[in-house]
């Protein structure tokens, strides 16, 4: 284990680097251009997915900017064991795509009902049956609406006007589209594939148009960037239009150790709530394959690369990496105790997420301890928080139990979450949401 930490740090730095991107990128370019095919994007779309639909919505905006072609492939069921809590997922995605809806200016239903299987398979099927017409884009957007009950039409009279194919055809080329997804490397809908690269719904639309932009298709000399407004949303634009909230609540934060996102989102969860004069409630969990949870290798390297990209824009060093999974990260839990006594968390988590994830230590060794010492803490006191026979040994799977329980009532299993009043967000794409909610604003 020893031998493979310490090769796990340039593994994944030559993993994430820029150049193995552009390497990517550029034989990516070369097969296109002796293949002669024109740029071409997929679209994964399944009908049920929140985040489909809004994707759906914004892709016009892509093909009137750039030079590239559209290719939709309809899914209807995806790896079960790529998605753990499919009922919570379903009912979280919707509460947060009608606010992603709100602040992209897109349409989603205030009344979020799930549309049913029956009418989902329908209109997958008519769909399928338009998928070599060249208006597919529109037929989409018309049939999708009517599936969610908007619209001026219904799925029957979708029916009547496009056709569909037969119930078995749907199953067959539905099944076919979703092993094509997962043998490119990726488990859900609402990505678009271009180029051999991942870009999830109307989140990951800016990395997508930089990189066409970076290819010289534009169609005008207009920088497209509609769909960057959540990375220019933190706390330094808002507090220039904004008051300091009169009585702010307390930002619960749900992180753990293991989970990148949870550290690129750390430095500007606390500038926020320092500016806001927001309480802070940091609540650490098991990482979800320690609570029996699984995280198959796809989904661990798309995280692992997109992470790479959102922590590039945000300038977060990110990408020599050693995984504390197990006693490395049952060390780091047991130490936050101590770091929270001595009110020192906030130091605590920077300079060792920072280790684990962009210097290469190996918090599962005596090499903590440099990281402990660097968040101004004692390392021979905070070794004793770990060892077995000391009376705190145990205190922290009491807590971090307690915060899993606390984050499942929210309905949300994994980080970084996060709750302010009434609001519960999942993701470090999110902070936008809950600056609005501290400031008052819902534009």
């Amino acid at each position: 284990m020893r031998i493979r930490n310490q090769l796990m740090p340039f593994v994944a730095q030559a993993l994430t680097s820029d150049t193995t991107q552009n390497i990517r990128r550029k034989a990516s370019e070369m097969k296109r251009r002796v293949r002669k095919a024109p740029h071409t994007i997929i679209f994964y779309h399944r009908i049920s997915d929140p985040y489909s639909f809004l994707l759906l919505q914004a892709i016009p905006q892509i093909l009137n900017q750039f030079e590239v072609h559209l290719k939709i492939k309809l899914v209807i069921d995806l790896p079960a064991e790529m998605n753990p809590e499919p009922a919570l997922l379903e009912t979280y995605a919707r509460a947060d795509a009608g606010q992603l809806a709100q602040f992209h200016q897109l349409t989603f239903p205030s009344k979020t009902q799930q549309p049913n299987k029956e009418d989902c398979l329908l209109a997958t099927r008519i769909l399928l049956q338009q998928q070599d017409q060249p208006n597919l884009l529109q037929v989409a957007l018309e049939v999708t609406e009517s599936a969610w009950g908007l619209g001026h039409t219904t799925l029957a009279s979708c029916a009547n006007r496009y056709g569909a194919v037969s119930v078995k055809s749907a199953r067959e080329i539905t099944k076919s589209h979703t092993t094509e997804l997962v043998n490119s490397g990726h488990y859900l809908s609402a990505m678009l594939h271009y180029g051999g690269e991942w870009y999830w719904g109307v989140d990951r639309l800016s990395h997508l148009a930089a990189r066409l932009r970076k290819l010289n298709l534009n169609k005008s000399a207009t920088k497209w960037d509609s769909f960057n407004k959540q990375y220019q949303s933190d706390y330094n634009q808002y507090h220039k239009l904004r008051r300091l909230p009169k009585n702010p609540n307390t930002l619960d934060f749900y992180f753990s150790f293991r989970s990148p996102y949870s550290y690129i989102a750390l430095e500007r969860t606390f500038e926020m709530c320092d500016h806001y004069k927001v309480n802070l409630n940091i609540k650490p969990v098991l990482p979800m394959v320690m609570r029996g949870l699984t995280v198959p290798k796809a989904k661990r390297l798309y995280i692992l690369k997109d992470t790479k990209r959102e922590a590039h824009l945000n300038g977060i060093a990110f990408g020599k990496i050693c995984d504390p999974l197990g006693s490395g990260v049952e060390r780091c839990l047991a130490i936050f105790s101590y770091a929270k006594e001595q009110s020192r968390e906030r130091e605590y988590l920077l300079s060792v997420c920072k280790g684990i994830w962009s210097e290469g230590v190996d918090v599962a060794s005596n090499d903590l301890g440099k990281l402990v010492e660097r968040a101004g803490l004692d390392w021979p006191t905070a070794q004793t928080y770990f060892q077995t026979k000391q009376p705190h040994y145990n205190d922290w799977r009491v807590w971090t139990e307690k915060n899993r329980k606390d984050l499942s009532k929210r309905g949300i299993w994994g980080v970084p979450s996060y709750q302010y009043g009434e609001l519960v967000v999942w993701g470090q794409d999110r902070i936008w949401a809950i600056e609005q909610a501290i400031a008052g604003t819902n534009r």
